[in-house]
């Protein structure tokens, strides 16, 4: 948002001929807000998985995810891209070409497109770790792909219940190809429903292995760390080129009782909306839990609020005659 030097007020006041009752109005929220050494809560009110099956577009309002000096802060999650590869929950059975031509040469009237499949029965069978015959697959079976299994996922621990905890799934149809797929999500902070600003925000993402990656882009974070000279996660910097910072895990899985190995930690001096992605590589399966707040124990900075008149702000609009376009991001480039 733009500000006014103390010394320009008087001139624009002065050249603006048209009054506009209430612009003179008290605040209604600080539009920049510090949170240096607040962890932001992002729970599940309902108990139950947010945004589960949810398709590109969709999103979801957190209430007060924190509150400073009397300030609530709610922030808007919308999932903002998908691979097509990219599963609802459930279970499932991929039928490659080759499965195709075999159980065709069975029942010429099986299904004869290469994908992932379930129904009822499937399920039942698969819950019961009982066999079940492709050759029944119907094409109504043919599960319907680009869904997020979820975006956060109910936690019975309270520990991870405050983290944003992400579920994929990915269809591996096609044969002798490495399976990849991602989740772009948009996160936006938001006082009584307008965009607000947040100073000093620190967030980490933990139990990066099997070849994960997380990218945080649009903008890209102010710093990044990993746990240490005994980090097994890697970092690529784009800042100067691309926007972004990825960390990447190993691809073997995190061994147990070592969890400071598999964490990456990013911080924004100031940001009011970022954008992360969560990509599985060679992998059908895969979570991340992302959590807003510091995992090490450095020292943070005094928590405050700026508060800026939304007066001020008024007369920037009126006397200046500019208007405010928010412009949707380009996806970044896959990592």
């Amino acid at each position: 948002m733009y500000r006014i030097a103390r010394f320009g007020l008087a001139a624009v006041a002065a050249g603006s001929l048209i009054v506009v009752p209430g612009l003179f109005a008290a605040p209604a929220y600080a539009t920049t807000i510090d949170v240096a050494g607040h962890a932001l809560n992002f729970g599940n009110a309902v108990d139950e998985n947010i945004l589960e099956n949810g398709n590109v577009g969709d999103s979801y309002t957190y209430t007060n995810v924190v509150t400073v000096n009397g300030v609530q802060v709610d922030a808007l999650v919308t999932v903002e891209d998908l691979s097509d590869n990219s599963l609802p929950g459930g279970y499932f059975y991929a039928l490659t070409q080759t499965d195709i031509d075999n159980i065709n040469g069975l029942d010429s009237n099986a299904v004869d497109v290469p994908g992932c499949y379930s129904n009822g029965d499937y399920e039942t069978a698969t819950g019961n770790l009982q066999p079940y015959d492709p050759v029944n697959f119907g094409s109504g079976d043919l599960v319907a792909s680009a869904q997020v299994e979820y975006i956060d996922g109910f936690e019975d621990d309270p520990i991870w219940e405050p983290t944003i905890s992400t579920s994929l799934s990915l269809c591996d149809s096609v044969a002798d190809q490495t399976v990849t797929g991602y989740v772009d999500i948009h996160v936006e902070f938001l006082v009584n429903g307008e965009p607000v600003t947040l100073t000093n925000l620190a967030l980490n993402a933990t139990d990066i292995d099997w070849g994960q990656q997380v990218m945080f882009w649009s903008p890209a974070p102010s710093t990044f760390a990993t746990s240490g000279n005994d980090s097994l996660v890697t970092v690529e910097d784009n800042t100067a080129s691309d926007d972004s910072i990825t960390f990447t895990g190993p691809a073997d899985g995190s061994v147990d009782g070592q969890d400071d190995k598999y964490v990456g930690q990013v911080t924004y001096d100031s940001v009011s909306d970022f954008y992360y992605t969560f990509q599985l590589n060679d992998d059908t399966s895969g979570s991340l839990q992302l959590a807003f707040e510091s995992y090490f124990a450095e020292p943070l900075a005094s928590t405050g609020v700026d508060a800026t008149p939304s007066a001020i702000a008024g007369l920037a609009v009126l006397g200046l005659g500019s208007a405010l376009v928010v412009a949707r991001r380009a996806r970044r480039n896959r990592v």
